[in-house]
């Protein structure tokens, strides 16, 4: 919900048919692990959701709309293999920036995209990963697997292994004013 955030830390698996969280900001914690694994019933949802930004004062809990991952920290997303045609990426809508730590792991299957600057109405925002990412994502099945608009950034910094299976026979990063 609005005015929200949580922490993940330690091993966090969670097996659900919706988003693992709808909120205003998430931490993961240094060397956590947090995974989703998709079940039964699904109609593709995103695995964090960030609720819409409103006219919240600037000290309210989660108003910074945040994702922030600590080093070495683990994220894998997965959704049913029976399953072509999800309509979010892994991290989706409103948060206003995402910052990755070193040496972390992100691997996700089915989504519709890896990283969505587009949808969310909030210009510049921006998506940094750490040195030694391993990202991987398989079955990526909507347009535009890296999209940013409106003077968004992202950037992936030294010995960052990007491994991207994009299913869609469209174009794979998209970069609009």
């Amino acid at each position: 919900a609005e005015d929200s955030q949580v922490t993940f830390s330690g091993t966090i698996i969670a097996n659900a048919k919706q988003e693992l969280t709808q909120i205003g900001q998430v931490d993961i914690a240094n060397g956590a692990h947090v995974e989703l694994n998709r079940t039964a019933g699904t109609t593709g949802y995103s695995m964090f959701y960030y609720m819409s930004i409103r006219g919240n004062n600037a000290a309210d809990t989660g108003y910074a709309h945040t994702f922030r991952v600590g080093d070495g920290a683990t994220i894998l997303g997965n959704e049913l293999s029976s399953y072509a045609s999800n309509s979010y990426p892994l991290v989706y809508y409103t948060f206003r920036s995402m910052t990755v730590g070193d040496d972390v792991t992100w691997k996700q299957d089915g989504f519709q995209m890896l990283i969505d600057l587009y949808r969310g109405s909030a210009n510049g925002r921006s998506a940094t990963f750490g040195q030694n990412l391993n990202m991987v994502a398989t079955r990526t099945v909507g347009t535009n697997a890296l999209s940013a608009y409106s003077n968004g950034t992202i950037t992936f910094n030294a010995g960052t292994t990007l491994d991207l299976e994009q299913w869609n026979d469209n174009t794979i990063v998209w970069i609009d004013g």
